[in-house]
């Protein structure tokens, strides 16, 4: 039976065929290079924390939310605030139980109730809406952190 590492090292022999398998494949390389000494979550450059991964996942699906809204950043806010809390008035007292959501459910309700599948609170002030929504335009790359890890 082959062992881990031998597995790991035919993994970083091979060509990434996407962006995905590059990211993944220069986080390993990175680890192996460090000797395992920096943790694989700071390698692949994810969040070091469940906390911090439940706010971003969030943060990730208001920014999907607020592209079912039209108008400003400012507007998007307002209009993402009142859709989340009619969700959590109407909707998730009886959905937060379920895997997933009714069929009956808008795109909208369905981005809302994965937000709220994550755990982290969801802001209820536009403020709050606003600053999430303007934080990814600031960083469009896509990036959980930057630790500037090589």
């Amino acid at each position: 039976m082959t062992d881990a590492l031998t597995h790991l090292a035919d993994l970083l022999a091979t060509t990434p065929r996407s962006d995905a398998e590059a990211w993944l494949l220069a986080g390993l390389a990175r680890w192996v290079k460090h000797g395992g000494a920096l943790g694989l979550s700071r390698c692949l450059d994810l969040p070091a924390t469940p906390i911090a991964l439940r706010r971003i996942q969030r943060d990730r699906l208001l920014r999907k939310a607020a592209q079912q809204c039209n108008g400003t950043t400012w507007t998007k806010a307002g209009e993402l605030r009142k859709a989340v809390l009619s969700f959590h008035t109407v909707h998730w007292p009886t959905w937060k139980r379920l895997d997933t959501t009714p069929p009956t459910a808008t795109e909208l309700q369905r981005i809302l109730f994965d937000c709220c599948k994550t755990g982290a609170a969801i802001p209820d002030t536009r403020r709050r809406l606003h600053s999430i929504l303007l934080d990814c335009e600031a960083n469009s790359a896509g990036n959980f952190t930057n630790t500037g890890i090589r």
